[in-house]
């Protein structure tokens, strides 16, 4: 069951047969795992390549690779995600001097 978005019924939903290009389906990938507040993106790549995404590089938990797999998932257009993202658990923590 579609949920009803805050701006109307049809948000989202667009023309028949709209094909979205890959670099505009990889801006949108990225900025979503931009405005993932949960997520470190900084060192995952995305690639396009026939509504195809390839994400690679490395998160810091088994968790952000599911997450950031799921929001690239999540973009209208993509045919399918293929996650190469690697977990380095040390990723992410700061050096305390």
């Amino acid at each position: 069951m579609r949920q009803e978005s805050p701006l109307g019924p049809f948000q989202g939903m667009g023309p028949k047969a709209y094909p979205r290009s890959d670099c505009s389906i990889e801006e949108v990938v990225k900025d979503r795992l931009t405005l993932a507040g949960t997520l470190d993106a900084t060192e995952i790549e995305v690639n396009v390549y026939s509504g195809e995404v390839v994400l690679s590089g490395t998160v810091n938990s088994k968790s952000a690779r599911r997450q950031a797999e799921e929001i690239a998932e999540g973009v209208r257009s993509v045919s399918h995600v293929r996650n190469n993202l690697r977990v380095d658990l040390k990723q992410g923590h700061l050096n305390e001097t």
